[in-house]
C-alpha cells in the first residue's frame, strides 16, 4: 500500500516514512507503517532497559528559552530560528490543558539541542527591542570616512539628517535601525564615493575630512565578525594607511615652516607646490587654524 495522505497542519508538515504521518494523520503506507513499528520497537526496548531514549531534562532548555525571550527572541521567531515546531515549544513550556499534560519534563535531545543552539542576534530580536549601538555607529563612521555623507546615508535608509546625526551619538540603537545599517554597510563598505559632480564631490569631500578629523576609521579597520563588540580593537596597520601618513607628513612640514616664521608663499616654495595648493591641502585636512596662522585670508571663511 502506498502513501496517498497529504499533511495539511498549518505549522509543521510532515513526511511520510515518519511515525508522525503513521499517528497524526493515520497514513498507513508500507514506509509510514515500517516507521511507526521502528518506533515503537525502539522505545519498548529502551523501556525495557530502563533507558528513556533520546530525551533530556527540558528545565535547562525552558531556561534557555526565557533568556532569548528577555533578550527580544519571540517564540515565533524561536521557532523560525530553531527549525523546531510551534507546538514542541508550547508543550514543552505550558504541557497540554486540553489533555490535562503538565509541561512535559523531559523532551528530545535534537529539540533541546536546537533550541540551546539559538541565540539572541540582530535577525532573530523583536525590530523595536534597543540594542548596543557600537557596531552601528562603527558602521556609520566607516562610511563617512569613504566619503559618504550622513545626509545621503540617512537617505538611503528613510532616516532623516538630524536623526542621523542622534543616531551616531546614542550608546542604545532599535534593532531596526541596526538591521538597516547593517544592510547599507554590506552594500557600501567596499564603495567609497567617487563623485564627479562638482556638488557631490563636494559634499564626500567634506565627509572624508569630517572623519578624518573626528578621528573614525574606514571600513578595513574592522573585522565583520567583531565589529559590533565593544571590546574588539581596530586592525591598526590598515588605519595606518599612506592617504593618512602623507597628510601627517605634510601637516608636519607646514607646522615646522610655521615655527620657523615663514609665511604662505615662502612655505609653498619650499614645499615645491603652489600657495594654492598649499591653502586647499589645509581645507581639505581640516586645518582652518594653520591655514590662518600663515596669514593669508581663507576663501569663504567666517
Amino acid at each position: 500500500m502506498e502513501c496517498t495522505i497529504v499533511c495539511d497542519c498549518k505549522i509543521a508538515k510532515h513526511e511520510h516514512g515518519t511515525r508522525n504521518m503513521y499517528v497524526i494523520h493515520k497514513c498507513r503506507g508500507a514506509v509510514c507503517r515500517e516507521a511507526a513499528r521502528l518506533y515503537e520497537s525502539k522505545r519498548r526496548r529502551n523501556r525495557a532497559y530502563g533507558i528513556e531514549a533520546d530525551r533530556v531534562d527540558a528545565q535547562p532548555v525552558r531556561e534557555h528559552v526565557e533568556y532569548l525571550r528577555v533578550n527580544g527572541v519571540s517564540y515565533k521567531a524561536l521557532a523560525k530560528a530553531s527549525g523546531v515546531a510551534n507546538s514542541a515549544i508550547t508543550n514543552m513550556l505550558f504541557g497540554r490543558g486540553e489533555r490535562g499534560h503538565a509541561p512535559y519534563a523531559r523532551v528530545l535531545t535534537s529539540t533541546a539541542d536546537k533550541i540551546l543552539a539559538v541565540k539572541p542576534t540582530m535577525d532573530n530580536m523583536s525590530a523595536g527591542r534597543p540594542i548596543d549601538a557600537t557596531g552601528t555607529v562603527r558602521r556609520l563612521q566607516a562610511l563617512v570616512f569613504i566619503g559618504h555623507s550622513v545626509k545621503s546615508l540617512g537617505e538611503r535608509i528613510g532616516i532623516s539628517s538630524a536623526n542621523m546625526h542622534s543616531v551616531m551619538r546614542q550608546d542604545m540603537v532599535t534593532v531596526a535601525t541596526a538591521r538597516k545599517v547593517r544592510e547599507l554597510y554590506r552594500e557600501l563598505w567596499d564603495k567609497p564615493n567617487d563623485a564627479t559632480y562638482w556638488q557631490e564631490l563636494s559634499a564626500a569631500t567634506r565627509a572624508r575630512n569630517y572623519a578624518r578629523l573626528h578621528g573614525w576609521l574606514p571600513p578595513m579597520a574592522w573585522d565583520d565578525d567583531l565589529i559590533d563588540d565593544p571590546d574588539h580593537s581596530p586592525a591598526l596597520e590598515i588605519v595606518g594607511s599612506k592617504v593618512d601618513a602623507k597628510r601627517e607628513a605634510f601637516l608636519e612640514e607646514v607646522e615646522f615652516f610655521i615655527d620657523a616664521g615663514q609665511r604662505i608663499d615662502s612655505i609653498a616654495e619650499s614645499l615645491g607646490i603652489s600657495a594654492d595648493a598649499v591653502e586647499k591641502r589645509l581645507e581639505r585636512y581640516g586645518r582652518i587654524d594653520l591655514l590662518r596662522l600663515i596669514c593669508r585670508p581663507l576663501r569663504n571663511a567666517a
